[in-house]
């Protein structure tokens, strides 16, 4: 799971910008040769500085990557209804990974705080890498309590940024947004829930006083029909 607010956002809307701006046409994106093997090496680079080829001949880092997509995206954050913060975020995450390392957006990136944070129990308390204590806390980040999972106290401790409150999120568990395909389908389970034969993603079926079955289709999640 991902738990800081910040990655989570860039991670999904990045992507949507970048299908954005390839849609569009006009942007020459360096590719990967070996995307596998550039996944492999990176995950294990926390200098940021490995290099791996490109199609143009070039070999960039991780960030010298991302660079490339953020750029080719700066006019295409139209795309998403918040795609102007997404932009920003993103640009900030790379300046900074570039001028401080890891180190610089642990507030922000999971990977980072999990890094920072495992580094300094093992310094503090003379632990290897290979100590069972500290694959103990790998485990430990990843539990959703908010007492003994990690990510979430630092969560709860402000060291990794949130973008809502525990009040938004909770709110958010039972109330969708108004208009959409979530908010329609919730209001005919609550009130046809003995009368409801099916419902799903996209579809919600039914059964009315005439014992005939009425399909409710809602192929557009920001649309509520």
């Amino acid at each position: 799971a991902t738990f800081g607010h910040i990655c989570t956002l860039v991670k999904v809307g990045a992507s949507a910008l970048v299908q954005a701006a390839i849609v569009s046409g006009g942007h020459d994106l360096p590719r990967l040769i070996d995307p596998l093997t550039a996944i492999r090496v990176w995950s294990r680079d926390l200098r940021l500085t490995a290099r791996q080829p490109c199609t143009d001949g070039v070999a960039r880092t991780a960030l010298e990557v991302q660079r490339c997509y953020l750029l080719a995206s700066r006019d295409h954050t139209g795309a998403l209804e918040d795609g102007a913060e997404v932009w920003e975020h993103w640009r900030t995450l790379i300046e900074d990974a570039e001028a401080g390392g890891a180190e610089a957006i642990a507030d922000r990136v999971d990977w980072a705080a999990k890094h920072q944070l495992l580094e300094a129990m093992r310094r503090r308390h003379g632990w290897t890498w290979d100590s069972p204590q500290v694959a103990a806390l790998d485990l430990q980040w990843h539990e959703l309590d908010a007492h003994r999972g990690l990510a979430m106290r630092l969560l709860g401790s402000g060291r990794l940024a949130r973008l809502v409150n525990e009040a938004e999120v909770e709110a958010a568990r039972d109330t969708p947004p108004p208009g959409t395909r979530a908010a329609h389908r919730g209001a005919l389970v609550a009130e046809a829930s003995e009368r409801v034969v099916q419902a799903d993603w996209s579809l919600v079926s039914v059964r009315g006083a005439d014992g005939r079955i009425h399909r409710h289709p809602m192929p557009d999640p920001w649309q509520a029909a």
